[in-house]
């Protein structure tokens, strides 16, 4: 029996839901920094959005079985994809890097591989594999290719695996690389919230721990001018006082200079896993 071409993307979009809630987990920057730096080379470096979520230091705290919930619950085209291509992200991921390109979306991957079952996954899915490439038709289309040992670069929709192969100079840099969960490169269109604020055009954020307590989540803004720049800090301190979650956010911050908002936001950890568990807030 053949399984669909759209399991494949079924990790990646679980790990880049997870991503966001899983900042607050002890580990050291150089690691996470050096991990993204090496990883980052191999996409394409005019991407429009890129992401880091490093899942090595969640499974040494124990907190990916945690947020992911008891084994054997997951989707049952993910479980029919990890027992035929011996890949479970819960055991055998270390790091995943993200980026996409207009239609083409990209992520290297580094942990445990097994290449002769990937292989035959991709061709049981009515794939082709070739010289240790392999291409998945579909809705998008998938395709996937082993960088070095230990690493795995792949695409979906207009992208191509082979893409990942060359190493270059980052496409980016910044405070954030240092953290063990970011995304830069965010537009309104990711981030419905932005809209309701003048001019913002991008956004990166990024999550450092404080714990036991909480987590601060670091942010930065690209601002069409200077004045949308401090309307925007305006209001964002003005929220983070006067909304429902004020207890929440009263600690957060803002700043304008020239045509950028950067801030910071300390959050609670029963907020996290409010967010992660759908309870509701009081």
């Amino acid at each position: 029996m053949n399984s669909s071409p759209k399991t494949w993307p079924v990790l990646l979009s679980v790990l880049a839901l997870m991503g966001l809630v899983l900042g607050w987990l002890a580990w050291s920057r150089v690691r996470s920094s050096q991990t993204a730096e090496q990883l980052l080379k191999h996409l394409p470096p005019n991407a429009e959005i890129y992401a880091f979520l490093d899942v090595e230091l969640m499974r040494r705290t124990g907190v990916l079985d945690r947020l992911a919930g008891a084994r054997g619950q997951e989707d049952a085209d993910y479980q029919r994809f990890v027992a035929r291509s011996g890949f479970n992200y819960r055991q055998h991921l270390d790091a995943v890097m993200m980026a996409r390109r207009g239609k083409a979306q990209y992520a290297v991957i580094a942990g445990r591989f097994d290449a002769a079952r990937l292989e035959a996954y991709a061709t049981e899915s009515a794939g082709v594999c070739a010289a240790r490439y392999c291409y998945v038709p579909g809705a998008p289309p998938i395709s996937f290719v082993p960088i070095r040992q230990g690493v795995y670069a792949f695409a979906s929709g207009a992208g191509d695996a082979r893409e990942l192969l060359a190493a270059h100079a980052p496409g980016l840099s910044g405070e954030f690389l240092g953290s063990p969960v970011w995304a830069a490169g965010l537009s309104p269109a990711e981030v419905p919230l932005l809209q309701a604020l003048p001019g913002v055009e991008r956004m990166s954020l990024w999550l450092t721990p404080r714990l036991p307590a909480s987590v601060e989540m670091r942010f930065a803004l690209d601002i069409h001018d200077a004045a949308s720049a401090s309307t925007v800090a305006r209001e964002l301190n003005t929220l983070s006082k006067a909304s429902d979650l004020s207890r929440y956010l009263s600690a957060g911050e803002a700043v304008a200079e020239g045509k950028r908002v950067h801030g910071r936001l300390p959050l609670a950890v029963s907020l996290l896993e409010a967010l992660v568990s759908g309870t509701r807030l009081r």
